[in-house]
């Protein structure tokens, strides 16, 4: 079985080289129409885009001229330039007059928005539902198929993204898609100290540590049958991870406190915020664990690579929070909005557009000039420290607490300081608010 999920992997990316070598490049029309199904592919021959009829593609509008930009394809890359049009022609939000374009750059002409892509002139570019609620196009369709064809096998799988690009949503997907009859149950690793991971996952028998009042059936057990939903895998302590390699190799769980195996037949899909070789190249993560577990690894792309999902999504967010009637958007803050870096990706546009429906209840159509305060607020309000101190809990104060202690007796040495009060690395970094650096 693995020998053919291998393959069929394997097959996989052969033909998804293939796929790159004929992508062409165009610029997808994702405002007014948010479907984007309107796409004009840059060639050789200047294709000429306004009102008029005889344009190679026409957009209708009062601040569209008849014919107000022209794009070409040279080389790798394309080039736009303005006709002469009225209302001017914006690359990333600045006005042009000729300039370079490429996928993932912005421009507006007139009321409409488009994005550069590439793409092969059969792929379905439209965007809306690709099932189990996730929502986009053709970025998070290419990883959609990939799940898809991942999903029906055993192998586990690795699902990498930045926070906010649906990891959660992508393996409840799986698991719809796996015809596994068991549950799915999803695990936060990093909510577990080390002493309560064990229990939490492999379950306990009564009286086995102070406070078992009964036995526990464990997350693993619970899900036979099922799918298990490792997020933020990264924070597993490291003798919870060695248990781990048992339960994935053998289908085989001992409680904690027993001295019998329970069999049982788990599919784990697994998540981190960066590639897993990442964390072993740190010494975060079991090396041998991060082979049992990635049996397919699926990258979500951020927000910054799906441009094109933009103002469908704000649509989607304003239509779903509104209660009624949303507001429409201008596309000159449509065109902000495809700009921004958003580094809460999804979540952060949700938030945003729930922000704007509260400061802004009575507004029918939500415009830049009106709403750029809102828009260059910070992405969670608050300064950045201020959150992560209102969002410690009690517990990680004292865990702070006693690594600072730890850090002195260890003179400075984090993973000594971490061993000795019995919290991971990634977890000590995560309670000093720093990133690792080079040593």
């Amino acid at each position: 079985m693995a020998t053919e999920e291998t393959s069929t992997l394997e097959s996989s990316q052969q033909t998804e080289a293939e796929t790159q070598q004929r992508l062409a490049l165009g610029v997808q029309w994702v405002f007014p129409e948010t479907h984007g199904k309107r796409v004009t592919w840059l060639t050789g021959t200047a294709q000429v885009v306004g009102r008029d009829a005889s344009c190679e593609t026409t957009l209708s509008g009062e601040e569209v001229s008849r014919r107000h930009v022209e794009l070409r394809r040279t080389g790798p890359m394309g080039v736009v330039r303005d006709l002469g049009s009225k209302n001017g022609v914006f690359v990333n939000a600045a006005p042009v007059s000729s300039a370079a374009f490429s996928e993932g750059d912005v421009l507006r002409v007139g009321d409409w928005v488009g994005i550069g892509i590439k793409a092969t002139m059969d792929e379905s570019l439209e965007i809306g539902e690709l099932g189990s609620g996730l929502l986009g196009g053709i970025a998070l369709r290419r990883v959609v198929a990939q799940a898809r064809s991942a999903a029906g096998g055993s192998l586990p799988v690795v699902l990498v993204g930045e926070t906010g690009t649906g990891k959660e949503r992508l393996a409840q997907a799986l698991h719809a898609w796996s015809g596994r009859t068991g549950p799915l149950l999803c695990v936060n690793c990093a909510t577990y100290s080390e002493a309560l991971a064990a229990a939490e996952l492999f379950g306990h028998r009564k009286g086995a540590f102070t406070g078992a009042e009964g036995s526990g059936l464990g997350h693993i057990r619970a899900a036979d049958g099922g799918t298990l939903f490792l997020d933020e895998v990264a924070e597993l302590p490291a003798s919870i991870q060695a248990q781990l390699l048992r339960v994935i190799e053998q289908g085989e769980v001992l409680p904690v406190g027993e001295t019998k195996v329970a069999r049982v037949n788990v599919r784990f899909v697994s998540a981190a915020q960066v590639p897993l070789e990442c964390l072993v190249a740190d010494k975060m993560f079991r090396a041998d664990l991060r082979a049992r577990l990635e049996g397919v690894r699926l990258t979500l792309p951020p927000l910054r690579l799906r441009r094109s999902d933009i103002p469908f999504l704000s649509e989607r967010f304003l239509a779903q929070h509104a209660g009624g009637s949303p507001p429409s958007l201008d596309a000159r803050l449509v065109e902000a909005l495809c700009v921004r870096a958003w580094p809460l990706n999804v979540r952060e546009l949700d938030l945003l557009m729930r922000r704007f429906l509260t400061l802004f209840p009575d507004e029918k159509t939500l415009k830049l000039t009106k709403v750029a305060a809102a828009l260059d607020a910070p992405p969670l309000g608050p300064a950045k420290e201020e959150v992560k101190a209102r969002r410690r809990r009690p517990a990680d104060e004292a865990q702070r607490s006693a690594l600072d202690a730890a850090l002195e007796r260890k003179n400075g040495n984090l993973t000594q300081a971490a061993a000795e009060i019995g919290i991971t690395r990634a977890k000590a970094y995560r309670l000093l608010g720093t990133k690792k650096t080079a040593n």
